[in-house]
């Protein structure tokens, strides 16, 4: 090999030559005679020489191998090291198997950005203490979050919450985890959504699973390079979905791109964009170069396949330029992987805010989301048919609350009407299915002269149709929310087989579930075993004050007084209207009050 091949290695090496010599001599540990890196490079060289230098000497005495895989180990390197690595040493299983970890580069898939960032956005949460914000967090499991130790630590002088890494008594009622609060664009404005809070789980259950916390600085700063972390767990689970995000195998390189999505100074959840600064393999502490302020202590920082590496813990007190320290993700997996905890129970919508951006409180819905939560497992139910009632109120509420509860990254919601498509000859139904869900309207050969119309919409239509869908979902499980099926539908134009051929194909499309709301007749054999039928009875308003007393709970006697206030005339009103009709007016007259709560 030539000097070239020495220069190109030093040229992604990430370190100073000084702590390069450490790796030099620990590459070594198998040779009889180790000598050290002063030794053998001229002090009189620049410091890209000296690197150089001391790869050809680990290349003459035939360790080249040993010091590459220790430079890669301790991330000493940049990514780049990689791939001029497996080309020049002996150790190609080792450096060749690093090198298939996902190429860099200066452009992003925006498709793919979007649904990564879609998908981590339900798992990160705001953190208050004593009703103060204090930090970031994320769901690492159903029921337990990650954020970092100093968040649960006093910042103020207050009293202290946790003391030599265990909770003092009660400590679990001062924290509260708030989810969803985000920024949404809502009828062309943009809205901050009510978030859905959350809090630790009570004794004798343990809430706090595990804790370190560093010295914290003037101004609420970690001290960096020392284990910052916490987990601990919630009395339920906020998503219905069986994991929290997904941990990264491998800490981060030096000038990897870097993302943090972060709750900054109590804003609503925000992201920023930077790079890793420079890993330290002894404290696995990692500096990075991401804009942060106050309170994103504790955010989960983003590889660029949306694995978590790090758990970002403050600003790098006087560094010049300004850095900021993240623990590696590494450390508190290790923790986590200890902990058989099996999750807690699921929490029921209280409260949702329509896409018009109306608040509407939920009563008496528990059935459907207990659906919901067995339709996302393979063996679960995969169609629901909500029985038809004299009113049509609170049907396609089923299909807000699927809306309300389901990831948008992982699932497809379709949400069409009969009243739109009951007239619809099946291209028609199909062109307007495709449109509903964003995609492209699929191509669908004409009858053919020689074939039946049964056994084209069998044989041809439908499973181009499902071929399409499935296509397109990119992984995502697909939910059709039909509406208004009290409605009578044509005669004569396939749409009613097409209908149930596509109630059919669920006992053979694992992705595929079906929201029949006012759907009353009987399903075919196929359909049948996967069907679970939802009758919605008249709310009483002994329901919908029970419902909101417990909104109100949460608050103390100051904060519930007015809007009790202001609810008492509604209750006068309830018990004298039509049963069919107390939701709807309920639903406009607490609006209002919904808005209100905390």
């Amino acid at each position: 090999m030539s000097a070239q091949a020495d220069r190109d290695l030093a040229a992604f090496v990430a370190v100073s030559p000084l702590a390069f010599a450490q790796a030099f001599i620990a590459a070594q540990a198998d040779t009889a005679q180790p000598v050290s890196f002063d030794a053998v490079v001229p002090a009189n060289l620049s410091a890209p020489d000296a690197l150089a230098e001391g790869f050809a000497v680990a290349r003459k005495q035939d360790w080249l191998d040993d010091l590459c895989a220790r430079l890669i180990a301790d991330r000493m390197v940049t990514r780049d090291f990689l791939a001029v690595a497996a080309k020049q040493t002996a150790a190609e299983g080792l450096i060749a198997a690093q090198a298939r970890i996902e190429a860099l580069s200066p452009f992003r898939d925006t498709l793919l950005d979007a649904q990564g960032l879609l998908h981590v956005a339900g798992f990160v949460c705001r953190i208050e203490v004593d009703g103060k914000h204090r930090g970031t967090g994320f769901l690492v499991r159903p029921d337990v979050v990650m954020t970092a130790g100093h968040v649960l630590t006093p910042l103020d002088g207050g009293d202290p919450l946790i003391v030599a890494g265990q909770p003092m008594p009660d400590a679990h009622t001062r924290v509260e985890v708030l989810f969803d609060d985000k920024i949404e664009m809502i009828s062309g404005r943009r809205r901050r959504t009510r978030p859905r809070r959350f809090a630790p789980i009570a004794p004798p259950d343990p809430w706090l699973l595990g804790h370190s916390a560093p010295v914290v600085g003037a101004g609420g700063v970690a001290a960096a390079g020392v284990a910052d972390y916490a987990l601990f767990r919630l009395d339920a689970a906020p998503l219905p979905v069986p994991e929290g995000l997904a941990l990264g195998p491998q800490d981060p390189f030096a000038t990897d791109p870097l993302l943090i999505v972060q709750h900054p100074k109590a804003r609503a959840m925000c992201h920023a964009f930077g790079n890793v600064d420079l890993p330290d393999a002894a404290t696995r502490v990692f500096t990075h170069t991401v804009n942060t302020e106050e309170g994103s202590s504790g955010a989960p920082c983003f590889a660029i396949d949306f694995r978590v590496v790090g758990l970002h813990n403050g600003a790098v007190l006087n560094a010049d330029p300004p850095r900021n320290s993240a623990l590696s993700i590494s450390v508190p997996a290790a923790i986590l992987a200890n902990l058989p905890l099996a999750p807690a129970p699921l929490r029921y919508l209280r409260d949702l805010r329509l896409a018009s951006g109306q608040d509407r409180l939920v009563v008496g819905r528990t059935e459907t989301q207990d659906w919901l939560r067995a339709a996302l497992h393979p063996t679960g139910p995969r169609i629901l048919a909500v029985t038809p009632t004299a009113r049509k109120t609170g049907m396609s509420f089923t299909a807000d609350i699927l809306s309300a509860l389901l990831p948008r990254d992982a699932h497809i919601l379709i949400r069409l009407s009969a009243e739109q498509f009951r007239n619809d000859a099946p291209p028609a139904f199909a062109a307007r299915l495709f449109d509903a869900a964003g995609l492209p309207a699929g191509q669908f050969q004409p009858p053919d002269p020689n074939t039946t119309p049964d056994s084209w919409l069998r044989l041809q239509f439908t499973p181009r149709l499902l071929e399409t869908l499935d296509r397109f979902r990119a992984g995502r499980m697909v939910w059709l929310s039909l509406d208004d099926l009290r409605l009578p539908l044509a005669d004569g134009n396939g749409l009613r087989d097409l209908l149930d051929l596509l109630y059919d194909s669920v006992a053979t499309h694992d992705w595929l579930r079906i929201l029949l709301l006012g759907y009353g007749t009987t399903p075919s054999l196929t359909a049948a075993p996967h069907l679970s039928r939802i009758d919605l009875p008249p709310i009483s308003p002994e329901a919908i004050r029970a419902a909101f007393d417990l909104r109100l709970a949460g608050l103390d006697a100051a904060e519930a007084a007015p809007v009790r206030a202001n609810l008492n005339a509604l209750w006068q009103f309830l018990p004298g209207l039509d049963a069919d009709k107390r939701l709807d007016f309920a639903a406009a007259a607490v609006a209002p009050f919904v808005a209100q709560l905390p």
